[in-house]
């Protein structure tokens, strides 16, 4: 039998009856299993959405002003083809 492996030893092959018990194991996951995993799977879409929304937001309000105060200043035309 040998001890615990230190850093600096070669990996040792542990492919034995270990994997093979688990391989032997087949059985479907529960539903409740799937429903965790799903909703574990929407909050952190959730979160993300949330953090990509909130680093937008200030830029996209930022250009609107901008185009806001530029709108206000640009020459326009009258109805009748002249420039206001």
């Amino acid at each position: 039998m040998t001890g615990p492996s230190t850093p600096g030893d070669p990996p040792r092959d542990d492919a034995g009856e270990a994997i093979e018990a688990l391989a032997a194991l087949e059985g479907a996951p529960s539903a409740r299993f799937w429903l965790t995993v799903r909703r574990k799977i929407e909050r952190r879409m959730v979160t993300a959405h949330v953090a990509d929304f909130s680093w937008e937001l200030p830029k996209v309000v930022l250009i609107e002003f901008i185009q806001l105060v530029f709108g206000l200043f640009q020459r326009r035309e009258d109805p009748k083809g002249g420039t206001r």
